[in-house]
């Protein structure tokens, strides 16, 4: 009677946030006990059994040593499992670590390798601006390259700042798991709500990331669609030169030279595209990313009667892990930005 007094007056000072064993459990547990009881005599008679045989070759003991060392390794793993963190830190641990590193394995490019075309654009156009073979379609070929040029650069600024929002969101990320390190290392129980203004914290970090990358894909596209608008002007110009050519019986010299300098914006533009391609990946996983933390919130919320989330020792240390993988994470991130690798 003491203990179900007891077990009332906890239940009314604490909600708590896991699941109590029922008295109709203590049965299966008993018959665990018997089972985990009949295994362990077992491997201890084949032990026994296997420590006499090892004893009768002397010449083969350091290698039969081994093998015992490791099936008692094995034995004690058995009865002893690594404790493993709850579904909560598990699943928000997980996400986590694992955004980041689905973001660094795509093949961004540094904003350098991006802004370096617009002097390539620069060059051409003043190469063909002087050609008498573009003598018609010469000045707006070279002023449309141009123009291409400046929404290039613009490109590879918004890809510049996606960048260092993206650094500050592994710092904010790494400050804000390592305040709730510090707020719950002393603590057996966590407030929910607390929990809850946590991930809402991270998800409004991760929005504001996540505009940061639309506007650098806009810009993309935005380069891409002023390319698409220079291609005509670049066929007519490349008929005009070959006339001037067969008109005027000149060398192919300076045609051959200006054509394999207007390929140079075939190869800006397939680098845009790729960019285009690997930042719509990078909203894409931002996305289910702030999917799984408002499920995390959501579920915690919508738990009657409970108010408090229990927290153990594995949680802690799973929840420590992940300051870790993060800021390698984190290095990986900022060597994209500082490589000018195409």
């Amino acid at each position: 009677m003491q203990t179900r007094n007891s077990n009332r007056l906890l239940g009314d000072q604490k909600r708590i946030f896991h699941v109590h064993r029922s008295e109709n459990d203590d049965k299966p547990e008993e018959e665990f006990s018997i089972i985990i009881s009949q295994l362990y005599n077992y491997i201890k008679r084949k032990v026994i059994l296997y420590w006499n045989k090892l004893c009768s070759h002397p010449k083969q003991r350091h290698i039969k040593i081994t093998g015992l060392s490791i099936i008692l390794l094995l034995f004690v793993l058995l009865l002893f499992p690594t404790p493993q963190p709850s579904s909560f830190f598990k699943r928000f641990v997980d996400s986590t670590t694992g955004i980041f590193n689905e973001i660094n394995t795509l093949d961004l490019p540094a904003s350098d390798a991006i802004m370096k075309h617009t002097v390539s654009c620069r060059r051409v156009a003043n190469m063909i601006e002087r050609s008498p073979a573009f003598h018609t379609h010469g000045n707006i070929i070279a002023s449309n390259l141009r123009n291409f040029g400046e929404t290039v650069m613009i490109a590879g600024q918004s890809l510049r700042k996606m960048y260092r929002k993206g650094s500050f969101v592994f710092t904010s990320f790494d400050i804000e798991i390592d305040a709730m390190m510090k707020k719950l290392e002393k603590l057996e129980y966590g407030d929910i709500r607390y929990f809850n203004a946590r991930l809402n914290k991270l998800a409004d970090i991760v929005k504001e990331f996540r505009v940061i990358v639309a506007e650098a894909s806009k810009s993309v596209m935005d380069a891409e669609n002023v390319r698409d608008g220079v291609e005509k002007y670049i066929i007519e110009g490349n008929r005009e030169a070959q006339r001037y050519i067969d008109e005027n019986q000149v060398s192919f010299t300076e045609l051959n030279k200006a054509k394999e300098e207007l390929l140079i914006t075939n190869d800006i533009m397939k680098h845009l595209q790729s960019t285009a391609v690997h930042l719509d990946q990078v909203n894409k996983i931002l996305i289910d990313y702030e999917d799984k933390l408002m499920d995390l919130s959501t579920e915690m919320s919508q738990t009657e009667g409970k108010d408090f989330l229990e927290i153990s020792k594995p949680d802690l240390q799973y929840l420590k892990s992940s300051i870790n993988v993060l800021k390698k994470s984190h290095d990986r991130f900022v060597h994209k930005e500082n490589s000018i690798n195409t």
